[in-house]
């Protein structure tokens, strides 16, 4: 298992926090996702360490946030 942290822009309440977590767990390869709202990071842990950060930007972006980085 491997984990990566996103940095998130645009979550502002529990709901945001929600959104996001909930689009992240929905991919392929996810094992669990742990959003920390007062830090912006979203913590997913993978299956695996072969990602396609592509698909994660993608997801965030159709619940209506973004990632802007990795931490």
């Amino acid at each position: 298992m491997s984990e990566i942290n996103f940095i998130v822009e645009g979550m502002k309440c529990g709901h945001c926090a929600s959104a996001v977590e909930k689009a992240l767990k929905n991919l392929q390869g996810v094992e669990s996702v742990k959003v920390e709202l007062d830090e912006g990071i979203a913590r997913v842990e993978l299956e695996n360490k072969e990602t396609d950060l592509g698909r994660f930007k993608q997801a965030v972006k159709e619940a209506g946030y973004k990632i802007v980085g990795t931490k």
